[in-house]
């Protein structure tokens, strides 16, 4: 299979360069490979108890792998958006369909995608998506030779999709490529990402975590929601009419996605390595968010702007390997289009968020800069600097819904206040589903919680204390919850003057929106 492959990976020498045209210098080829909603702090590659991913921890022996990268976004779509253009989530424009169904991320034309600055520099250009997030609905095909959106096609629970699919088409692809040309290959899988299917795929145990023996209540509907399980993590495990769930085969099952992924990728990569095939190819690998596993009140699920669901995984091996390293210093997904530029030996000469991490492949040190991501859930946003971390929150009926609303902390505490009747209820689940509601003045419940529940909000943690961030300390340091909101305004405020509104055209059929409600984005395409 792999005959005319080690000729492809190893063309080197016959790609045009950014000056003289005539002139020819050597190129590398460059293997992106991004698995959807891969939490490192789920991965044995970042200290995870459970040997989860046992051939990425191999891989990084000759690789440098990025020990605090974060994703600028806990969503497919703006973390796309931002790695494959280098600007931040608030530069790209929301669209709102106009029958109410999900809403969109869309990026202006004017600004250049990171496949068509590789191909107009010589590279050929191929990706194969795996979740229809990531692809043409929002303008992610640009660039690309090929673009292949079949594995997106298929349903969830067609269990020889994700990488089994995914991967033979990049070595088909890569067996007809044009030999005497570079290329840049973007491999996007699904298999992690709930309702965790994949996890069938590998059916040894792990011995079982604390979450052991602790039930949750499942969602009622779609949406957004803390407190209870998605309904559509719950829908393939539950029995009918089940109100609960037990969480511990829940996290198993994902991390036994996690470990049949790094199998699969395993056999790919050393296929590739064992015919000298990545002898001038770089390899990244990485994801576009992580995944909660019930901290913070929210359930298998990315939502919300803390470490575990903006924790991703970041290795990079060079070609031919090189002596393992790991780097410490913050970096975010954002700096993957000027990074993988450098990679290809092209200057980028438009004003980015991101910067290059080529210094750090070198061995220099980076320079300490701030970290941004953003959340439409609750209308939130974030910045993390020299060991500490704002989150703002701006919840409302209109970034939260009724449910997601309600199920907050702080909106069960003031319900508890004003309503005792519905105190200690989870709202969206059999203890108070929508249907309760209809004893309750709604008007009065909406217009007050729409008063005394909008934000903004603040919450401050100290991550060198407080990794997890489990103690806001807010209330004890105002003067750094202020220096850090004016370095968040000032990012917020930078990043939309990129702002350019682009009318897409684009609209989700009912074929399409039904598999994005399968993946739990029915309020939002993201």
């Amino acid at each position: 299979m792999l005959s005319k492959l080690t000729a492809v990976l190893l063309a080197a020498h016959c790609t045009l360069s950014c000056g003289n045209p005539t002139e020819r210098e050597p190129r590398p080829s460059i293997l992106f490979i991004s698995i959807d909603t891969l939490s490192a702090r789920h991965m044995s590659l970042y200290g995870y108890e459970r040997e989860t991913t046992p051939g990425l921890d191999r891989l990084a022996l000759e690789s440098v792998v990025f020990d605090r990268c974060w994703s600028n976004a806990p969503k497919t779509t703006p973390s796309y958006l931002s790695q494959f253009t280098g600007l931040l989530p608030e530069s790209f424009r929301k669209q709102e369909q106009e029958d109410g169904g999900a809403s969109l991320w869309t990026f202006s034309p004017k600004h250049p995608a990171l496949a068509e600055v590789l191909r107009q520099n010589g590279y050929q250009t191929a990706a194969i998506i795996d979740n229809p997030n990531a692809g043409a609905l929002h303008g992610l095909e640009r660039g690309f030779d090929h673009y292949d959106d079949g594995p997106a096609q298929r349903g969830l629970e067609e269990l020889d999709g994700g990488v089994d699919q995914v991967l033979p088409s990049a070595a088909q692809w890569l067996e007809q490529a044009n030999a005497d040309l570079p290329y840049f290959l973007f491999l996007q899988v699904l298999d992690v990402h709930g309702p965790y299917y994949s996890g069938a795929k590998w059916n040894e145990p792990f011995a079982p975590s604390e979450l052991a023996g602790r039930t949750a209540p499942v969602a009622q509907s779609y949406g957004s929601i803390l407190g209870a399980i998605p309904k559509y993590i719950a829908e393939p495990l539950a029995e009918p009419g089940q109100k609960e769930l037990e969480l511990e085969p829940i996290a198993q099952a994902y991390d036994r996605g996690v470990r049949a992924m790094d199998a699969a990728i395993a056999v790919f990569i050393e296929e590739l390595d064992s015919n000298g095939a990545l002898n001038n190819t770089w390899i990244v690998i990485s994801a576009d968010h992580g995944e909660s596993m019930c901290e913070h009140d929210s359930y298998f699920n990315h939502q919300l702007l803390h470490g575990e669901e903006l924790h991703v995984p970041l290795l990079i091996r060079p070609p031919g390997g090189t002596q393992a390293r790991r780097i410490e210093s913050d970096v975010q997904l954002v700096d993957l289009f000027p990074t993988m530029l450098d990679l290809a030996g092209i200057e980028s000469h438009h004003e980015l968020h991101g910067r290059s991490l080529m210094q750090a492949l070198k061995g220099a040190t980076l320079e300490p800069l701030p970290s941004f991501a953003y959340g439409s859930f609750q209308g939130s946003r974030s910045v993390s600097f020299e060991g500490w971390k704002l989150v703002e929150l701006n919840p409302s009926l209109e970034s939260c819904g009724l449910m997601g609303l309600f199920s907050s902390s702080r909106a069960r505490t003031w319900i508890a206040a004003n309503y005792p009747d519905l105190a200690g209820k989870a709202f969206g689940t059999h203890e108070l589903p929508v249907a309760a509601l209809a004893g309750v003045n709604m008007h009065t419940l909406k217009e007050s919680a729409s008063r005394e529940l909008t934000g903004p909000f603040y919450e401050l943690y100290d991550l060198s204390a407080d990794p997890a961030e489990l103690n806001d300390v807010a209330a004890q340091h105002p003067e750094r919850v202020q220096a850090l909101l004016a370095l968040l305004n000032d990012k917020t405020v930078e990043a939309r003057t990129r702002f350019i509104e682009y009318e897409s055209g684009r609209v989700l059929d009912s074929a399409s929106f039904e598999e994005l409600e399968k993946l739990g984005y029915t309020e939002e395409a993201e």
